[in-house]
């Protein structure tokens, strides 16, 4: 009987677990879609979509990171020729 009320503990926590996962899924996909139509509206006012997600990039970043970011891309480009 201890066994049984084990198992059943076990998969009454496991369910638990499952449907918080679920809804996290389902808030996560409402919240993208938000994020859509705000960029939507951002392009339809003229802004560059591509440069706005790359602020938004940037903005999660330190001025140390974005800076020693910034310097491996320059010297990348200057490798390639494509700045001096």
């Amino acid at each position: 009987m201890a066994e049984e009320q084990a198992k059943s503990n076990a998969g009454a926590v496991l369910k638990s677990i499952v449907e918080r996962v679920e809804n996290l899924a389902e808030q996560k996909a409402e919240i993208r879609a938000d994020i859509s139509e705000i960029l939507k509206e951002a392009k339809s006012n003229g802004h560059n979509v591509k440069a706005i997600r790359r602020v938004l990039a940037l903005r999660k970043q330190n001025a140390a990171e974005r800076e020693a970011f910034q310097d491996e891309v320059d010297v990348m480009l200057h490798s390639l020729g494509m700045i001096q």
